[in-house]
């Protein structure tokens, strides 16, 4: 008696081992394919349409919140999220600035932590992306299928958003960049004000992350780039002709603002 309750124990043990091994894997798994999302998305063409573009990034965000819906169906409960939070955060994180990165080329703004939320907790044949279910999900990638229905909800905290948004305003810069070289130049005014807004709100509030002082720090230089940008823009801009002020600034953009 005393020995099969011993295996029991054993065996409950393996599955949660081989459970915490497979969230880390998709969240690994998060985090790459989110990386490759934001790259993706450089390829952005100021003063164009970028249809495909957008389109593509939608399914790719999709696959992204799919992700993280399999990595909510794995956890048991509440206080197991909680229990394997700082093996997620990093994927979280990564994904959030991502799909804030996607909102704003879309929309000017930034993505809402309730807007995040409320798509991870949607069931997957629930989510509208324009295409067939095999176009967004590949299920040989995908090692376990989301539960559609839990008792509890997947929560995105505080601080792993204001890392991800903080994360943002680095590829917002590296935007602005690209508009000014292709000589749009409302883009990067309209990104400073977002930045520096964002900036002033996030200057005053203290985490408990100890690399929130480091996100700041980065945040800060992004920001002085795109000002930078923009007072180039802003003084070149009465110097000389739009065709040549585009070439000028196509040519400095990447020694000049892109080693953030």
């Amino acid at each position: 008696e005393i020995a099969a309750v011993f295996k029991s124990l054993s065996t409950q043990y393996d599955e949660r081992n081989n459970r915490r091994e497979t969230i880390y894997r998709q969240t690994r798994e998060l985090t790459i394919q989110s990386k490759r999302m934001i790259f993706a998305l450089h390829r952005f063409r100021p003063l164009e349409k970028n249809e495909k573009l957008l389109k593509d990034g939608e399914i790719a965000a999709t696959k992204l919140y799919q992700i993280v819906q399999n990595i909510y169906g794995l956890l048991e409960d509440e206080e197991d999220y909680w229990r394997m939070l700082p093996k997620i955060s990093f994927g979280l994180q990564e994904f959030i600035e991502a799909v804030s990165f996607l909102h704003y080329i879309k929309t000017k703004d930034i993505i809402k932590c309730s807007e995040i939320e409320s798509r991870i907790n949607t069931p997957h044949d629930m989510i509208k992306t324009g295409e067939n279910k095999e176009d967004v999900l590949d299920t040989n990638q995908m090692e376990v299928e989301s539960k559609t229905k839990l008792a509890w909800k997947f929560r995105v905290t505080l601080e792993d958003y204001l890392l991800g948004i903080a994360d943002t305003t680095g590829e917002l810069m590296r935007l602005a960049t690209t508009c000014a070289g292709a000589g749009d130049q409302k883009s990067p005014m309209e990104i400073l004000k977002l930045v520096r807004e964002l900036y002033s709100i996030l200057l005053p509030v203290t985490m408990r992350p100890r690399d929130w002082g480091k996100k700041l720090e980065v945040m800060l230089a992004s920001l002085k780039k795109i000002e930078r940008l923009c007072y180039k823009l802003h003084i070149q801009g009465k110097e000389y002709p739009p065709h040549l002020l585009k070439k000028i600034l196509s040519s400095t953009s990447n020694n000049e603002y892109g080693d953030v």
